[in-house]
């Protein structure tokens, strides 16, 4: 089946679409059974674009594997022999999808009302080409959220702001990078070489090819499950280190992110 524009074109998802963009969601998965359905049945809400959803799975031992299979377009399994970090399994996904634009998101993350984000990330990257990535706001889910949870998800939401929009070095976190392939071929996806924070290396990288930018009016919710298990003052302390171990070492502080589910 060739890409044409002003083609209706029906995919496996049971979209028409007749533009000619389609986006890629990838999912990296390790044990994500309480998490992927929720996560799944919000991406099928999406009608107004072509997409597919792709689960880049790492071994997992419990059923994520047979849930994903229910809603996912593509559920590929990490065969190699290296010790899978985030970054393996990231490129894994990529390498199987067919999307002009790639969008990376943690298999614990909703995209509010899913259809409108999807339409506005195309709607923004057709009308701005000079745009090689994007970033959005994101908060702690409200069923469980502390006051904590939302001082650092403003906090978190203003550091991607000034680090895309005002200084254009490039900031994003795992949550959600919409990339588009072409860029995302041109670095050289994410670095294998870096067991964390392989997410803001990528979009120094990008910054670096094109405009990275950060979307206010675009919100996603997670779960806040590694924060509330480990605490703010221990993630921050992590995540600040990785960062600028990574921007000025090329290398991070922390060799594995602990499983959390």
């Amino acid at each position: 089946m060739q890409y044409e524009h002003l083609l209706l074109w029906r995919f496996g998802s049971g979209v028409y679409c007749s533009e000619r963009f389609m986006l890629s969601i990838i999912i990296p998965t390790l044990n994500e059974e309480r998490a992927i359905e929720q996560t799944l049945k919000n991406l099928r809400s999406i009608h107004s674009l072509l997409y597919e959803i792709i689960i880049a799975d790492t071994k997992s031992t419990d059923r994520t594997r047979d849930i994903a299979e229910k809603y996912a377009d593509t559920v590929v399994v990490y065969q190699g022999t290296k010790k899978p970090n985030a970054a393996i399994i990231r490129n894994l996904g990529a390498t199987v999808a067919k999307g002009d634009v790639l969008l990376f998101q943690d298999a614990d993350v909703i995209l509010k009302d899913a259809d409108a984000f999807v339409v506005r990330v195309r709607d923004v990257l057709q009308k701005n080409p000079e745009f090689v990535a994007l970033t959005v706001s994101t908060r702690v889910d409200s069923a469980t959220a502390t006051l904590m949870d939302g001082f650092m998800s403003w906090a978190i939401n203003m550091s991607f702001i000034i680090l895309n929009n005002v200084l254009h070095v490039g900031g994003a976190s795992g949550e959600c990078q919409i990339v588009r392939r072409e860029a995302f071929d041109k670095v050289g996806g994410y670095d294998e070489s870096l067991p964390v924070s392989e997410d803001a290396d990528l979009f120094q990288k990008l910054a670096r090819v094109g405009r990275t930018r950060m979307l206010t009016d675009l919100l996603t919710v997670q779960s806040g499950r590694r924060q509330h298990a480990i605490g703010w003052p221990r993630l921050l302390l992590q995540w600040w280190g990785n960062w600028i171990s990574v921007t000025f070492f090329h290398t991070s502080v922390t060799s594995h992110w602990e499983e959390i589910r």
